[in-house]
């Protein structure tokens, strides 16, 4: 990983380490050094692109003052940015830097700002794009800046993606108004947000989003409020929306269902937590409006439950399940949850026989139970399980640790 980097001993030639060699042995020491131009720059590139180290440019910045030229002469090498590795206080400068060595105006440029929390440094990286190639940004993830977002989000008309992370408690409007100012957004992922109710008396008509193909939305703050966090879907219409996945189906799950009515998304993914009983009946009414679905994962009790249910989401998922026209096109499954005991199983295996044509992945976290108890009442199945294995079918299942698998 790349150490903290300050903005002046990138650009300077003169505070900048070279490596110098004569001319008549450097072909010899450093058969880089001689490379075409154009060969340097395209390793560049898939170095840049390829490497987990998101700001690897710098240091190939620093290695010579020719990289640092062909680096500097190649704008798609400039077309993202992160603040990996680079204090805080140094990004927006870094960001100024990067912007200006970005060529073509017009070039898609994305920036991931995932470890600077500071709202005055926030505001000056924002204000930083603002001032240069906010139209240009397609990507962005970043704390939440709420003085700042929203202005940005207004003034970037071709973003495609945002990520805002550790949102601080905020208002249900808020988010809406962010969408409403990023029409041609396709993917839009809250992190550990705060969701507050709109303010008392405010009303806003529901916004239909065309563009937005991808939603992930997952909560923070004390569960005990949770049940009082109203819907964010009950806002939004998203006829183009493939993949949700939403941290928690509220106890009222009408909201749920007129957003599925209103919408009639083409939803191929969906991850859901389903931890309320009031939740189940029209959680598992909603799988007949998603008929698209091909990758379904639920999870049930988020806390182990020390005493047991008379009925499990589990149960109530698998009853649903076990008819066929229901989520006909499911390929993959995915369940984390309890499981409480051996006729559990049973319905599990249910499904799977007769689903074995079309689902292709099956994987099942059984928080209720360690390892030991979970083989003892799964061995009796254990070799139908096995022939749906050998059949081509994935199927894991693991205690609530979710590291092994009793196949």
């Amino acid at each position: 990983m790349s150490q903290p980097v300050d903005k002046e001993s990138v650009v300077s030639d003169e505070t900048t380490p070279t490596h110098t060699l004569t001319e008549s042995n450097s072909a010899i020491a450093n058969p880089a050094a001689v490379f075409p131009m154009e060969i340097t720059a395209e390793i560049f590139t898939q170095c840049v692109h390829s490497s987990p180290d998101r700001n690897i440019l710098l240091i190939l910045l620093g290695v010579s003052r020719r990289w640092r030229s062909i680096a500097f002469a190649t704008s798609s090498l400039w077309s993202s940015v992160s603040d990996q590795g680079v204090r805080p206080i140094k990004f927006p400068e870094l960001l100024k830097m990067w912007l200006g060595h970005g060529g073509n105006t017009n070039a898609p440029f994305s920036l991931f700002s995932r470890h600077v929390t500071n709202p005055m440094t926030l505001g000056r990286i924002l204000a930083v794009l603002m001032d240069h190639s906010a139209p240009r940004v397609h990507k962005i993830d970043i704390s939440l800046a709420k003085a700042n977002l929203q202005q940005f989000v207004y003034s970037s008309p071709h973003l495609r993606s945002l990520t805002i992370n550790q949102c601080p408690p905020s208002r249900m409007h808020y988010l809406v108004n962010i969408l409403r100012g990023a029409p041609n957004l396709v993917e839009f992922n809250l992190t550990e947000i705060y969701l507050l109710g709109y303010y008392p008396g405010y009303t806003s008509p529901i916004l239909t989003h065309t563009s937005l193909q991808h939603l992930s939305v997952g909560l923070s703050g004390p569960q005990s409020l949770n049940f009082l966090r109203p819907q964010l879907l009950a806002w939004l219409t998203l006829p183009s929306l493939q993949s949700l996945d939403i941290h928690q189906l509220s106890n009222d799950s009408t909201s749920w269902l007129n957003f599925l009515v209103r919408s009639s998304p083409p939803l191929r993914s969906l991850r859901i937590d389903v931890e309320k009983d009031r939740s189940l009946d029209g959680f598992v009414r909603s799988l007949a409006l998603v008929p698209t679905l091909t990758a379904l994962e639920v999870r049930g009790e988020r806390h182990y439950a020390t005493h047991p249910q008379p009925v499990t989401i589990q149960q109530v998922l698998f009853d649903a399940l076990a008819d066929v026209n229901i989520l006909p096109a499911l390929e993959r499954l995915e369940y984390h949850g309890r499981v409480a005991n051996r006729g559990g199983y049973e319905l599990v295996l249910d499904v799977l026989v007769r689903r074995r044509e079309t689902l292709k992945s099956f994987h099942l976290v059984d928080t209720s139970t360690g390892y030991d108890d979970l083989a003892r009442s799964f061995d009796p199945l254990a070799p139908a399980f096995r022939d749906l294995v050998n059949d081509g079918t994935d199927v894991f299942i693991s205690d609530r640790n979710g590291v092994r698998s009793v196949l």
